[in-house]
């Protein structure tokens, strides 16, 4: 997948709708080139790739903000007709939106007025051939630097300069040292937040200490489920105020003393400073009072300023000495409680950063913290036995891949830990017994991302929590998936 191979696949689609490698290539209409980022009437963008024989593959993210893809995801496989006049397929809603809908789509392809080299600029749906209740009716091409683009790289450093705290900026407290970190491991400790007198913005940001409204909890890291270039690749580069050397040196200095990251969740992380504080929100990073997608996300869902506090009387073998501490949640995917405990499993993802503000040396942190995911207890399933593949799961390349399943049809968005900008790609494919044959498309979030595509098999029952790659037909970054929970 995307972190090597960067030649186009050529394939020609079968009559199983399956990508055939062995066919050459048909050739369509030159003024056809449908790859690019096109915004659409139901308030998300797609990122479309087509392939040289007019197969097309997407995904589309409703823009929900920081988070993209909260309310909707869904990802589509169709091609283009023969005079290039139609595009036609089939889609399905992945578990990274709330949606579960799945259907065909058959969308007119205008042309565009400015001739060939620019190609279509706008697809319009259709009642014949579409099915269940797609939301698009309308899709355009941007045209200008203003319209949508594919995802740049984000700067931290820049960013975190700018996010007021009730102090100083963040960055200043907390000096980012690596951003969109995946960190899998136990919950040891959880602390409740000290909140400003009012849970506004402006009481939050008027300088009145200590109530920066962070909550946080400390994780043991198990770095076997991180990539193994970890220590070495992303992290940001120097030089710091607060300590001398290359980040990764410093933040392992501090890891190796503590043996821990103490996380934390920002209560807002805005740029509106205390004087402009009740002007419109300039949103920058994820806080957990923020809605949807700038919100802290638990389990896929955003908190959008709802938890409680709790106190667990755990007696079970196992469970940390009672009574604990623990926050829940009630917003998981499904409608699911989740509890923030310790002794739990769970994947954080954030940006790993010095804690700068203390005068003493500290534990190395993940702050802000962008998502948590609990790790499903797979000995409690649904008791409708409703179950199978159909889940968000963790893989080895870091990154999350949002599986639906039905019948023995699979589907997937798999998307770098960095939101797509590395690599984000649709994955079809057959189940047949243990073994999952398929196809799968890079498609195009990231402006250098990743830009390939191939065959894939994988074996994993039918209950499976864990999936193992035993071909590739061209190189996948991944070659094995921990299932993180059921949607």
């Amino acid at each position: 997948m995307g972190f090597v191979a960067r030649r186009h696949l050529k394939a020609a689609y079968c009559g199983s709708g399956q990508i055939d490698h062995n066919q050459g290539d048909a050739v369509v209409s030159p003024a056809i080139d449908l790859t690019g980022v096109w915004a659409a009437d139901d308030g998300a963008t797609y990122y479309i790739q087509q392939l040289s024989d007019g197969s097309v593959t997407w995904v589309g993210l409703n823009n929900s903000g920081f988070h993209r893809g909260i309310d909707f995801t869904n990802v589509f496989r169709g091609r283009v007709s023969s005079d290039g006049t139609m595009l036609s397929g089939s889609w399905v809603d992945v578990p990274r939106g709330e949606s579960n809908n799945s259907g065909t789509l058959s969308l007119d392809i205008v042309p565009s007025p400015y001739g060939p080299p620019i190609g279509p600029n706008e697809f319009r749906q259709k009642a014949d051939g579409t099915s269940g209740g797609f939301g698009g009716r309308v899709w355009t091409r941007g045209l200008s630097p203003s319209g949508p683009f594919p995802l740049g790289p984000q700067d931290i450093k820049d960013i975190e300069s700018r996010v007021q705290r009730y102090d100083k900026p963040l960055g200043e407290n907390n000096p980012p040292c690596r951003d969109f970190t995946v960190m899998w491991g136990s919950i040891t400790e959880v602390y409740w937040p000290t909140l400003p007198p009012e849970r506004t913005y402006c009481s939050f940001v008027s300088g009145w200490e200590p109530g920066d409204g962070d909550f946080s909890f400390d994780l043991t890291p198990d770095f076997s489920r991180v990539s193994a270039y970890f220590w070495i690749a992303d992290w940001v580069e120097g030089p710091f105020d607060d300590f001398d050397g290359p980040a990764n040196e410093h933040i392992l200095s501090l890891f190796d003393r503590y043996k821990l990251f103490h996380c934390e969740a920002a209560m807002y992380g805005r740029e509106n400073d205390s004087d402009h504080c009740a002007d419109q929100p300039l949103i920058l990073l994820p806080a957990w009072q923020e809605n949807a997608g700038n919100s802290v996300l638990v389990n896929g869902r955003p908190i959008n300023g709802s938890f409680v506090e709790v106190i667990v009387n755990d007696h079970r073998v196992g469970a940390p000495p009672a009574p604990y501490k623990a926050l829940r949640f009630g917003g998981a995917v499904g409608g699911r409680q989740v509890d923030l405990t310790p002794g739990a499993v769970a994947r954080v993802t954030g940006v790993i950063a010095d804690d700068a503000g203390h005068e003493d040396e500290v534990a190395p942190e993940i702050h802000p913290v962008y998502a948590i995911d609990v790790v499903q207890d797979f000995g409690v399933r649904r008791p409708d036995g409703n179950v199978n593949l159909t889940g968000v799961w963790h893989a080895n390349d870091s990154g999350t891949y949002y599986l639906h399943q039905t019948g023995n049809t699979l589907w997937w968005l798999g998307m770098s830990r960095d939101q797509g900008r590395t690599f984000a790609n649709v994955f079809y494919g057959t189940i047949v017994g243990n073994v999952i044959e398929g196809d799968w498309v890079d498609v195009p979030i990231g402006a250098g991302g990743a830009r390939s595509g191939g065959s894939l098999t994988l074996i994993g029952e039918a209950l499976s929590t864990e999936l193992t790659k035993i071909f590739q037909s061209r190189l996948f970054g991944a070659s094995a998936w921990t299932k993180l929970y059921d949607t």
